[in-house]
């Protein structure tokens, strides 16, 4: 998990750690150093970090290190010998604008693992739900089996979100294709999809929701006091878009709760 030494860092730290990601009783906190400007006082703060939390979760293993360069490509090679990969919001130093802008992409588009942003009231959990996008693409079936596992493990109900922007439209003198066809269309694949995950998880409360709306707007109002938000990178259709432009960069500012990414190339059946 790449922190930094602010209070924001410190509480992402604690959610990760409270909400039961981490498939192994393993927790790597990476602090990034610019590499002509190293703070010699980053070793003390971090290790003091790490020591809080190995007395706040005795049962999970705290280990920390710093690295030097710049965060983005310094946390994507340490998410190829990780499974989850974690930010948190708003810091200072290192990661000072981090999640607001480029890094924050960076490390969501490029991570080699899962990688969750760890933004918004973290607190103010309403629904315990985790909240899903889904298109119908192989990258999106690999989100949906994650968020089912990751629902599973925090005991909460699934919200499955199918977005089709076709039928959102500005009004105007165009030719548009039927409306009502296009979200029983978009009905229709949802339950496609939840019906051939339904068994593989059958404890868990799935929910399918259809959205005429864009997907910025679709996702942000499900995820309203959800627990988690996650989307698949390199999706097709109603997020095709999703981390490529500015539809990312709406999520990751837009979502009331964390965001976790998670890449097409990874399988977690």
């Amino acid at each position: 998990m790449g922190v930094d030494n602010a209070a924001p860092s410190e509480r992402a730290v604690e959610w990760v750690c409270a909400n039961a990601l981490l498939d192994r009783d393993e927790l790597l906190l990476v602090a990034v150093e610019a590499e002509a400007h190293p703070d010699e006082a980053v070793p003390e703060w971090l290790g003091d970090l790490a020591s809080r939390f190995r007395r706040r979760h005795p049962g999970l293993r705290v280990t920390a290190r710093t690295a030097t360069g710049h965060p983005v490509p310094c946390l994507v090679e340490i998410s190829r010998r990780s499974t989850l990969l974690a930010v948190g919001s708003r810091g200072h130093g290192a990661f000072h604008d981090a999640l607001l802008g480029s890094v924050a992409l960076g490390v969501a588009m490029r991570s080699a693992c899962p990688a969750v942003v760890v933004r918004g009231e973290t607190e103010r959990v309403t629904h315990e739900t985790v909240v899903v996008g889904i298109d119908g693409s192989a990258a999106a079936r690999r989100a949906l089996e994650f968020a089912c596992r990751t629902a599973e493990a925090l005991r909460c109900d699934l919200m499955a979100v199918q977005a089709s922007p076709d039928a959102y439209f500005i009004p105007g003198p165009y030719e548009h294709p039927d409306r009502e066809e296009l979200l029983g269309r978009a009905e229709r694949l949802l339950a496609e999809e939840l019906a051939g995950t339904g068994p593989e998880h059958p404890d868990l409360v799935l929910r399918g929701v259809t959205s005429s709306m864009n997907p910025i707007d679709a996702l942000a109002e499900a995820a309203s006091g959800a627990r988690l938000l996650v989307v698949g990178h390199r999706g097709a259709g109603g997020f095709s878009e999703m981390l490529l432009g500015s539809v990312s960069r709406g999520v990751l500012h837009r979502s009331p709760c964390p965001v976790a990414v998670v890449p097409g190339t990874r399988d977690f059946r």
